[in-house]
């Protein structure tokens, strides 16, 4: 799979991405997934971080040398290649993952969407798990998660919900030996380090 990374400013971006999702939620009966927003946060086996470390260097001196004098890129870094390390080689089930969100208090929603509108679709082998504004969507084949993505987990500002976010992200990084790539930060975030996952989230 291309995963496309977009060169914006952190705050420019994370400003579109909520604008964009709460537009998008007020018109449909579900969660709204686009891959330039909600897979700029994605889960990987730990076996990737060297791999994704390096990644992340090339992006920033992509970005770096192809934004104007506002820090605005003018062009898209693209990889092309496949991490080292698929997740669905971990083989974690849906209902494991389904069963870490659910104690913790997220909601399933099996209604997931992608697209512009007018042309809004749903998407197949797809489901959410929704807490507050915080999403987990998780791609599927059959009962076995293909990808992991994260959307919303740094916009929260209630110490309760954060102290929620971090946990389930540490749960779910034990539990399979996962990181995750924020990949418009450029930074690996290590989900079996507590400190580490609380430092993400108030950054």
């Amino acid at each position: 799979m291309i995963d496309k990374i977009s060169s914006f400013f952190s705050k420019l971006f994370e400003s579109r991405s909520k604008f964009s999702h709460e537009k998008k939620s007020e018109s449909i009966d579900g969660l709204y997934f686009h891959e330039e927003f909600s897979r700029q946060v994605a889960l990987y086996p730990y076996e990737n971080y060297g791999y994704l470390k390096s990644k992340n260097e090339q992006s920033r001196s992509f970005a770096k040398s192809n934004s104007d004098e506002n820090g605005l890129a003018n062009a898209i870094y693209v990889i092309e290649e496949k991490e080292p390390s698929a997740l669905v080689d971990k083989k974690i089930g849906l209902s494991e993952i389904g069963s870490i969100c659910l104690n913790f208090g997220f909601e399933k929603v099996e209604n997931i969407y992608s697209g512009y509108n007018p042309d809004i679709y749903k998407q197949d082998s797809f489901v959410g798990y929704a807490f507050k504004n915080a999403e987990i969507f998780v791609s599927f084949e059959g009962e076995t998660a293909i990808r992991i993505y994260l959307n919303g987990f740094r916009f929260q500002r209630d110490p309760e919900v954060k102290a929620t976010l971090q946990n389930v992200l540490f749960q779910i990084g034990t539990a399979f030996n996962l990181i995750a790539n924020d990949w418009n930060l450029g930074e690996i975030i290590d989900l079996i380090s507590m400190e580490k996952v609380e430092a993400y989230l108030n950054s």
